[in-house]
């Protein structure tokens, strides 16, 4: 039908292995996928509209990421889409969920992003300015690098 999907890892330093995901979208509908042993998953995002949240527990609080694209796609231009949960994404979830309001992670829904999305690139810039001596040591881009 045109719809897409996503792979990725869970993890920050070691792999967050065999846990569930659950991947929530701005009306509601949730879809849940359960990473292998490395931390990696993939999942079909059928049906799901952007902005989504995704969780994973780690350390018995739920990590978050967030993919605010839009996800259906024309079947010829049908992809799957990268979406990590690391520490680094959860800076930026409970960076938004601030700006939304109560400093609370949990609070962040796909309706507190759809509101926060235009905030984004400035939690993401000043994310990446807060790590920019380690961004330089790992060899990596500044300008590239997305959390």
């Amino acid at each position: 039908s045109g719809d897409g999907g996503a792979d990725g890892n869970a993890g920050d330093g070691a792999p967050i292995a065999n846990t569930v995901l659950r991947f929530t979208d701005i009306n509601g509908k949730q879809v849940t996928t359960t990473t292998d042993g490395r931390g990696y998953f993939r999942i079909s995002l059928r049906g799901l509209k952007a902005p989504l949240l995704a969780s994973v527990q780690r350390d018995n609080k739920p990590w978050k990421s967030l993919l605010v694209t839009d996800i259906v796609r024309a079947p010829a231009n049908r992809r799957f889409d990268t979406i990590n949960l690391t520490g680094l994404t959860d800076v930026v979830a409970s960076e938004l969920a601030q700006r939304e309001g109560p400093a609370n992670p949990q609070a962040l829904t796909p309706a507190a992003l759809n509101r926060q999305n235009a905030q984004l690139p400035a939690v993401i810039a000043a994310l990446k300015n807060g790590i920019r001596e380690q961004i330089d040591a790992a060899g990596l881009n500044l300008d590239t690098f997305d959390p």
